[in-house]
């Protein structure tokens, strides 16, 4: 298991939402900017969410990653 995918699951925990699990297999095979630029958040937002910290609209995010 990649980096992304290791602190998404510590933070979110083994029941994250499957949306989770996409932006960190991406994040994995790219990088957190990549898919920041990919998305039109910055790799910060893309860290944030990834360790469940992110203060935003998450709903809007998650459609960003779907």
């Amino acid at each position: 298991m990649k980096d992304a995918k290791i602190r998404m699951r510590n933070a979110w925990g083994d029941d994250a939402a499957d949306w989770l699990h996409t932006l960190a297999d991406h994040c994995d095979r790219t990088s957190q900017s990549r898919v920041g630029k990919e998305l039109g958040y910055s790799a910060a937002t893309v860290s944030l969410v990834l360790a469940n910290r992110y203060k935003g609209d998450v709903t809007t995010f998650m459609r960003a990653v779907r």
